[in-house]
């Protein structure tokens, strides 16, 4: 399981991504882990991405702490920069050896729209450390996390970052298959071995792990899942033969990612 000792917080400080902050201030107090705040200023033509961008970096960073200070309960680095947001963010993720970066989404967007495109997705595939994106304010510790799997490399990792998150919690595994002309009874009979493989990787267990399986298109069974168990955390790798990379990484990642309705870990291969 990986232990989480630092986390970067990257804020634009637009409504409602002062429940990212509280999600990492959160999450800094429960691991006992260091925190950083990064606000990129993005270069733009025309009119700045944000009202902040036109201000100085020492009124910048003196906001950030009054929020940080509403929030309460642990100290913070705060780092304000000028550049792209993806390569400043994966350069100092890099080099604070950070173990989770975390970034808000805009309710009016879900996790989709121009704050999708222009940052999480970004972000995710510049940098290989897990980023989590908050979409709702956080009331305490993720107690409920959905892994899609497809029994490769990846399902490990991201079975073992929701333990990571959640390890008080309940850990749903869900495949998603979808093989034309193909006999779902059977097909489900094949993956119970694969299953308890991937159960037994799990060190140490959550609470409770249970296993799923959904036969349709993965992009419209994980958001169907997703609405109807209504996880507060669901967890996506970004490579798989079943199609998650595609999901993530291609055209359909605004899709998938606009109707999720908890928050997400992006976990990008390495």
């Amino acid at each position: 399981m990986t232990r989480i000792r630092r986390i970067m917080l990257t804020t634009d400080l637009a409504a409602h991504t002062d429940r990212a902050m509280e999600r990492a201030v959160h999450l800094a107090l429960r691991f006992n882990a260091a925190l950083s705040v990064l606000y990129v200023i993005e270069p733009m033509s025309g009119s700045p991405a944000h009202p902040h961008d036109q201000s100085p970096s020492d009124v910048i960073e003196a906001d950030i702490r009054r929020h940080l200070q509403a929030v309460a309960g642990v100290e913070a680095a705060i780092i304000v920069e000028s550049g792209a947001v993806d390569d400043v963010a994966a350069r100092h993720a890099q080099n604070w050896n950070a173990d989770l970066m975390i970034a808000g989404a805009h309710r009016g967007d879900g996790l989709g729209g121009n704050f999708f495109v222009n940052t999480v997705e970004r972000i995710s595939v510049a940098s290989p450390v897990p980023l989590l994106v908050v979409r709702n304010k956080p009331f305490g510790p993720y107690r409920n996390a959905l892994v899609p799997v497809d029994f490769l490399d990846m399902s490990k990792r991201s079975v073992e970052e929701a333990l990571s998150l959640a390890p008080d919690g309940n850990v749903h595994l869900l495949h998603v298959f979808d093989v034309p002309g193909g006999s779902e009874s059977g097909s489900a009979q094949g993956f119970e071995t694969e299953f308890a493989a991937l159960l037994a990787t799990a060190s140490p267990p959550a609470a409770r792990m249970t296993t799923g399986i959904r036969h349709g298109p993965v992009t419209r069974e994980i958001i169907k899942a997703a609405h109807q168990d209504r996880p507060d955390l669901i967890v996506m790798g970004t490579q798989g033969r079943v199609g998650l990379e595609r999901v993530l990484m291609g055209s359909t990642a605004h899709e998938i990612l606009q109707y999720l309705p908890s928050d997400v870990l992006l976990i990008r291969a390495p």
